[in-house]
């Protein structure tokens, strides 16, 4: 997820992805309609708080980026819905090859 400041940074997280994985990538941006090339699904996460801009670090004692920062358990149960596994990936990662490799290391217990 990212807020619409963002939208460059995981734009390119999301194209680093496709380079090396096939796995559907849903991006959640906060309050915006923008649409993240490259992934299946960009989702507008409404919610009662504001978008601080991108810098070089993140601020966690801004209240505005520890609200946005808040948003994410939210988003990853809401993602849920889309899929039985998700994995968060920071906005600001780039993927390796083996990224699919994450996925075999969840066990399904029901």
């Amino acid at each position: 997820y990212a807020t619409e400041s963002y939208y460059g940074t995981v734009s390119a997280c999301v194209k680093s992805l496709k380079k090396v994985s096939d796995i559907p990538v849903i991006v959640y941006l906060l309050n915006s309609n923008l649409n993240v090339e490259g992934a299946e699904l960009t989702v507008n996460w409404q919610f009662d708080g504001v978008n601080p801009e991108q810098s070089e670090f993140v601020n966690r004692n801004n209240s505005d980026v520890y609200n946005v920062l808040m948003q994410r358990p939210a988003i990853v149960k809401d993602a849920l819905d889309y899929t039985n596994v998700v994995a968060y990936v920071d906005s600001d990662s780039i993927a390796t090859p083996n990224v699919n490799d994450i996925f075999g290391y969840f066990l399904e217990r029901y």
